[in-house]
């Protein structure tokens, strides 16, 4: 028989297990849901920061809006492009993208996601301090850290290379002006055109065709000549770091040995012969022909082109090395009748570096090579033997470049050292990507030759003032023909008219309209109908002045942004009419007397108050709060209310926002005028990353905060705080899963 005590302690077990029983059904899709949790987490908890590069093999890579094939394509990135990698997230599908921060031209910064597959980290070939010698060494030279992290990879390959900074006295801003000016830089039209320029005198708006600026060449634009100028995009593998090889005359490197190598297998290779006047004081006499004197002082010297390039290295205080790859890049491996003699009309003279061999005055450019070398005067000319030809030539790439600090292919292509004969024009070519295809010409002859892998190799490679934090990219070029154009045509406003004739020059204009509208509709043409425009439609007033931003992107993803100031006509103040100033009397005396006048005073100006903005809807304190997941940009503006100022409202990239939903870290804007007179940062609680949407993903943001992977401030620390205690906890976690799963919204006030 079971006692009353029995059966009541069976009854609590009972009860109890009824109750655990209810407790974990009611825990089971928040442990279903830790379980997806974690293998997002697996996905990116192991995600770096830090600067890398793409690691693309042909194709750009596309730079979306957010982390997703759907979103957004605001650019493509062609390879080697430099990137600072600041965040990670994982899409729908399970796949890792990098946010990523870059720069162009100019010193803003674009951003936006891209696919983790497709990075490479400098860090994860060469580590910071994995060679403490090389470190030191680059500490000694002061290079940047953009710099460091591609020599150290660099370094890593060819431990004997030796790599110096060599300080520019220019501004990099000032510099790429300068190469930027029309004419100064030119492309063949078999590149891309997002490399081409489209300034005035570039290109033709009438026509819309580029001018050709010298026989089948365009202009080229700011975004190419930064990219090329740049000389970290010179250190990206050891090819294009050739650019930056000392091409002075080192008599304790440079060897005869390595010298044939380069010449191996062409005409250069062998030996040549002439006679001529006997000269001891310039011919070395062991090239003499025996028994070849004759009874008029001549004899016949024969000499191996790599003896003579070894000459001429002396002579000219040029690498020999460098002569030898010139010479076989301008003369081909079986030579041209430059390097024999024997252009037609004139045989018997030779132009080994085909210096003045460029086609004017209705003349080839052979032919004008041949009277180049005809003259007399400069360089022992004429050059009526090869010896004569290939010592004077060299003497004209050293006594005119190397010899004036443009000692290396990039420093002959961008004259950016005063050597007594001032910047930016005395360049060698005038061809913009020069420097990089010689670069690859002349590294192939070393591999070629063996001399690549036992030979010391000294650069020197360029460090403007003021650089940019990163290398600038280079445009998207797997489009060939994606012009940079990203101008307007025309900017219509319903009711409302512009304060000027529209001119796609002009990035900024006031426009009237009535006052009693709550919204406008903004439409546009674009010069090419390839351009996509961001900030048309329908767009709110939120007060009596309205700032709103146009955002052009070429079918190239250049940006170009044009400005709405938009009143409202009956706030628009009052142009005050000026009073007369008070009339002077003077009372009459018996004797006449000159009046004193009384002075008139001066106004004291009114002070413009500062603006003030209000919100019917929401809190605004260090951050605008109470927006609720989702809610629509125009609806949220139209909650606002501004006095003596102007808004502009802003994603997190810092690009003007005008539709979509509002999100954690987009920034309204108040100016004072022109000026920027507070920011306000949007904070949805529960919307960590920034999307507008609270999901999964923002589980993660709170996981990685409290495991310290990712450390986040600002706005999207605060977003993190849902149970507003001002601190982030695994009951902020709990609250976003609750939302996610029905049971409870996240509080946004």
């Amino acid at each position: 028989m079971e006692t009353v005590k029995n059966k009541r302690k069976k009854h609590e077990v009972h009860t109890n297990l009824k109750r655990l029983s209810v407790l974990l059904t009611g825990f089971l899709p928040f442990i279903c849901y830790l379980i997806v949790l974690m293998q997002g987490i697996s996905l990116i908890a192991d995600s770096k920061t830090g600067l890398a590069f793409v690691n693309t093999v042909e194709t750009n890579l596309a730079v979306r809006a957010y982390a997703g094939t759907d979103s957004m394509l605001l650019d493509r990135l062609p390879k080697n492009s430099q990137v600072l990698v600041t965040d990670a997230a994982v899409d729908g599908s399970g796949k890792t993208w990098y946010q990523v921060k870059y720069l162009r031209a100019s010193d803003t910064w674009r951003t936006g996601y891209v696919l983790s597959t497709y990075i490479k980290f400098y860090n994860d070939i060469a580590a910071v301090g994995e060679d403490p010698d090389f470190e030191k060494y680059l500490e000694e030279q002061n290079f940047p850290e953009s710099y460091k992290a591609p020599l150290r990879v660099l370094h890593k390959q060819h431990p004997t290379w030796i790599f110096q900074a060599q300080r520019i006295d220019l501004e990099w801003s000032t510099a790429l002006y300068e190469e930027s000016k029309v004419g100064v830089n030119m492309i063949h039209p078999y590149y891309a055109a997002s490399w081409r320029s489209m300034e005035e005198g570039a290109y033709n708006w009438e026509t819309q065709t580029w001018y050709e600026l010298d026989t089948g060449c365009y202009g080229t634009s700011a975004t190419i000549n930064a990219y090329f100028l740049d000389p970290r995009n010179g250190l990206c593998n050891d090819t294009s770091i050739f650019q930056f090889e000392d091409l002075s005359y080192l008599p304790d490197s440079h060897s005869a040995e390595n010298t044939f190598s380069i010449v191996k297998g062409t005409f250069l290779a062998g030996e040549y012969s002439f006679t001529e006047k006997r000269d001891d004081n310039f011919y070395p006499s062991y090239g003499i022909v025996a028994g070849s004197e004759k009874e008029d002082g001549t004899v016949t010297y024969k000499y191996s082109y790599v003896d003579t390039i070894m000459q001429a290295a002396k002579y000219a205080k040029v690498s020999p090395y460098h002569l030898a790859s010139r010479l076989r890049q301008e003369m081909g491996t079986q030579g041209s009748p430059l390097a024999f003699g024997t252009y037609p009309g004139y045989e018997g003279y030779f132009n080994f570096y085909n210096i003045g061999a460029y086609a004017h005055s209705g003349r080839p450019a052979r032919e004008n090579g041949a009277r180049y070398a005809m003259q007399s005067g400069s360089y022992l000319r004429p050059w009526t033997n090869p010896y004569k030809a290939i010592l004077g030539g060299a003497d004209f790439l050293g006594s005119s470049y190397i010899q004036k600090e443009q000692n290396t292919l990039y420093l002959q292509k961008f004259d950016v050292t005063d050597g007594g004969n001032g910047f930016y024009y005395h360049q060698y070519m005038s061809n913009v990507n020069a420097p990089a295809d010689e670069a690859s010409s002349l590294k192939k002859a070393y591999k070629d030759s063996g001399v690549l892998d036992n030979s010391v190799f000294t650069f020197n490679i360029p460090v403007y003032q003021n650089m940019p934090e990163l290398a600038a990219a280079a445009p998207a070029n797997d489009d060939k023909n994606a012009t940079n154009n990203n101008w307007l045509s025309s900017i219509t406003v319903s009711e409302g008219t512009l304060d000027k004739a529209f001119s796609r020059t002009t990035y900024e204009y006031t426009v009237t309209v009535p006052a009693n509208i709550s919204s406008v509709d903004i439409s546009v043409n674009t010069c090419d109908s390839g351009a996509t425009v961001l900030g048309t439609g329908k767009i709110s007033l939120s007060s009596v002045s309205t700032r709103h931003v146009i955002t052009v992107l070429a079918p190239s993803y250049e940006l170009r942004t044009y400005t709405l100031n938009i009143i409202q006509s009956e706030n628009i103040p009052a142009t005050p009419i000026p009073t007369e100033p008070p009339v002077t009397t003077t009372t009459p005396t018996e004797s006449p007397a000159t009046p004193t006048p009384t002075s008139t005073p001066t106004p004291t100006p009114t002070p413009i108050p500062e603006p003030t903005i209000e919100s019917s809807a929401y809190e605004i304190g260090t951050y605008i709060t109470g927006v609720e997941p989702g809610t629509d940009v125009t609806k949220f503006l139209n909650h606002f209310t501004v006095k003596n100022g102007t808004i502009q409202f802003l994603n997190a990239a810092g690009a003007s926002k005008g539709s979509g939903v509002v999100a954690t870290g987009d920034m309204l804007q108040i100016y004072k005028g022109s000026t920027l007179a507070q920011s306000y940062p949007v904070v949805i609680y529960g919307d960590v990353n920034g999307d507008g949407k609270i999901s999964l993903a923002d589980m993660v943001m709170v996981q990685r905060q409290l495991l310290q992977i990712k450390i986040l401030d600002g706005p999207h620390f605060t977003a993190m705080d849902t149970n507003h205690d001002k601190t982030c906890s695994l009951a902020d976690m709990v609250i976003i899963q609750r939302h996610l799963l029905g049971i409870a919204a996240i509080k946004q006030r």
